[in-house]
């Protein structure tokens, strides 16, 4: 009874969202079979069951809005996933790439429609406008791919915006055009526009990270709240004039710092997206083809034709012309072309808004469609095959540091005490371990017993509650994650015991920062892992929320360099400052900045982590309230300490976390105890070489450090 109350098309809402999620789950998997994109195959089964093929469902209603929402989603991830550093090291390079593949389309669109069909001027620039711009419907393949925090894809990113922006400005533009109030219209668009990238780049950040610290620590709660943020930008954007996608990426680009990649957050935010709101969006395109109309005469024939050539061919000589002159490769010359080719629902903003005005025919609404779909199905092409290849191009190392990689192998465990503090410090652990690494991070559980034997019941137990507790990182980090739990009659041993048998390169523990009388007169666990634990040691006195630093301040005692893990620990805290987006002000001698320039030189990620040195003189180094001035509550302190003999002990630093609790009260501190393994004259043949190494550094580079 209840198959025939069905009509088509559908409108109830349980069939309707089944059908939708049936959609999702089977044109991706059968479209991946036949060698396409899943992509393309979510926008034709869009074409199929739409308005203009079966007629199965309507674009209106929630389809629009989840539509509407999926783009919007595309943007935020946009901007929430570009790397800020290599944003503002190649933003010239961006804007050259935006200015030229929205100029080229756009004069190109002007001609055709000025001089093949013979629209007006008004019409002409709202034709080049609709090829001027274009979206970034494939962003999803490359961050699949794991490059879309790589320098082309954040130029292609950056280049986007311009071309988006420019490409609404020739509407509005057109739109004010023979209005007495022309000149206090586009004054009020700039002063409004101003206003609102001003509110949204100042105001979210502080906000945000307001919230993350004494706000809720739920993760619905936090969800919630950057998908407030995310479209109040979308908000303002319209409230200033401009279309709701800028605002959107404005939101992602202020929010980026407070959001690492590697994040709980994150991986909630990728999640949903990638689930739910963009595959809605995908159909929601696929349903706005009409292919009637197209093909009743020849000149919408030749609209069609000629749209379709110019937003491919332009695109492609755009790419072509970024590549030569700014010297990038051929696959990187593939994936502009791919990325920017795409046009949605900026393009068919503008051709509405040009059809109700009387400015575009139904001709050019209907071949915008089709060349929305066309152009989709090209840019997910050409996004995914470039993208494979472009993966083998950037992981190709230099020998040396292919070497350094495979030397430098990072096993990270946290001894998880208490499960419900123990939050920061697997954030930490993921934050410092690189992005490559395929080793998990081991959450490692004591069990203290004085007998030999303990029931196989009392680890499960413990395993299970352990599980329990931290079900929501496991859960969200799949596979970045594993828990163990170890035997063993007292904490520091079970845990050094453990980090042999995982044969694990750094250990994390918290530090409360207190000292019972117990502890005064028998050490401390940590006193017993710096003393005993050959591997490096991270030691951590966290109360602030990760995401909420603003710089990471780095104090080296003197010869540092020289000793054996010198190289792990500076390439991890790299890594966290990457994470983070955090820039580095380090405090060290000139030998060990020697080091260090060598180490970034060696190494293309690090060296796009801001770094500001201040040389120091010896005495100040071992002097930890000298560094006072530098405290503050958006400053993340670490301080490299010595093992009790090793090259760079001084008897000045013999108590440094009773000096760190003293004068860092309500500062944020990392204790880092390098890595010592007892080899006897390998320290002296290590400083030897360096010494050589820092002497011939130091020939070459004197005038630049006496400039600095």
């Amino acid at each position: 009874m209840f198959l025939f109350e069905l009509h088509l098309p559908l409108h109830e809402a349980v069939p309707v969202f089944a059908l939708m999620m049936l959609i999702m789950l089977l044109a991706p998997m059968i479209f991946r079979r036949l060698g396409l994109p899943g992509m393309v195959g979510l926008i034709l089964t869009g074409a199929l069951v739409g308005p203009n093929g079966l007629h199965l469902l309507e674009r209106e209603g929630s389809i629009a809005l989840f539509g509407e929402v999926g783009l919007m989603y595309i943007m935020f991830l946009a901007g929430l996933e570009i790397d800020i550093f290599e944003f503002k090291r190649n933003r010239n390079k961006s804007l050259f790439f935006g200015s030229i593949t929205f100029l080229i389309p756009q004069l190109a669109g002007f001609y055709a429609g000025k001089y093949l069909l013979g629209y007006s001027t008004a019409s002409s620039l709202l034709l080049g406008s609709i090829l001027g711009g274009h979206t970034l419907l494939a962003y999803p393949i490359v961050s699949r791919f794991g490059i879309n925090k790589s320098r082309i894809v954040t130029i292609i990113i950056g280049g986007t915006v311009i071309a988006e922006l420019l490409s609404l400005l020739m509407l509005a533009a057109v739109e004010g055009q023979g209005s007495d109030t022309s000149y206090w219209f586009w004054l009020r668009l700039g002063g409004l526009f101003a206003a609102c990238t001003a509110l949204i780049l100042w105001g979210m950040p502080r906000l945000s990270r307001y919230f993350f610290n004494h706000g809720s620590q739920d993760g619905v709660a936090q969800y919630i709240f950057i998908l407030t943020m995310a479209f109040s930008g979308g908000v303002l954007a319209e409230l200033a004039g401009m279309e709701p996608i800028i605002g959107v990426f404005l939101a992602g680009l202020a929010l980026n710092p407070q959001i690492p990649h590697r994040s709980v957050l994150m991986t909630r935010i990728e999640f949903v997206g990638n689930a739910l709101f963009i595959p809605f969006f995908l159909v929601s395109v696929g349903m706005l083809v009409k292919f009637s109309g197209l093909f009743g005469n020849w000149h919408n024939v030749l609209v069609l034709l000629l749209i379709l050539t110019i937003a491919i061919a332009s695109k492609w000589l755009a790419a072509w012309l970024t590549q030569k002159l700014l010297r990038f490769s051929p696959n990187e010359r593939q994936l502009m072309f791919g990325l920017s080719t795409a046009r949605a629902a900026a393009a068919l903003a503008v051709a509405l808004v040009g059809f109700e005005n009387q400015l575009l025919n139904e001709s050019v609404l209907n071949a915008t469609i089709i060349m929305i779909m066309v152009t989709g199905f090209v840019s997910s092409l050409f996004t995914e095959k470039t993208a494979k290849k472009l993966v083998e191009e950037l992981g190709a190392l230099p020998a040396d540091m292919k070497r350094h990689n495979n030397h430098s192998h990072v096993r990270l465990l946290v001894p998880v005490a208490n499960p419900q503090t123990a939050d920061k410090l697997i954030q930490l652990a993921l934050y410092l371990q690189p992005g490559q690494s395929s080793a998990p991070v081991y959450c490692l559980s004591i069990l203290q017993s004085q007998r030999q034997e303990v029931s196989t019941a009392a680890i499960a137990d413990r395993q299970e509650d352990i599980l329990g507790k931290l079900s929501e990182y496991l859960s969200l980090q799949e596979g970045s994650i594993e828990v163990v739990t170890r035997i063993h009659e007292d904490i520091a041993g079970g845990i050094i015991r453990a980090s042999q048998e995982l044969m694990v390169s750094d250990v994390i523990i918290g530090w409360h920062g207190k000292r019972t009388a117990r502890e005064r007169i028998f050490g401390t666990i940590e006193d017993e892992l710096i003393a005993h634990l050959e591997q490096t040691l991270w030691v951590c006195k966290l109360q602030r929320a990760l995401n909420t630093f603003e710089q990471l301040i780095l104090i080296i005692p003197p010869n540092a360099e020289w000793e054996e893990g010198f190289l792990h620990w500076l390439s991890l805290l790299h890594n966290l400052a990457k994470q983070l987006d955090l820039s580095i002000r380090m405090h060290c001698t000139h030998s060990t900045r020697f080091a260090v320039d060598k180490f970034r030189q060696g190494n293309k990620q690090a060296a796009t982590v801001p770094l500001h040195v201040e040389v120091e003189p010896h005495e100040n180094l071992q002097d930890i309230a000298y560094f006072t001035s530098a405290a503050g509550e958006n400053n993340l302190f670490v301080f490299v300490c010595a093992r009790r003999n090793s090259i760079s002990d001084y008897p000045q630093l013999k108590d440094i976390d009773r000096l760190v609790l003293e004068h860092y009260k309500q500062q944020d501190c990392l204790l880092v105890y390098p890595k010592q393994t007892p080899t006897p004259g390998s320290l002296v043949e290590m400083r030897t070489t360096v010494e050589e190494e820092v002497t011939n550094l130091r020939s070459v580079d004197e005038a630049q450090v006496r400039s600095n």
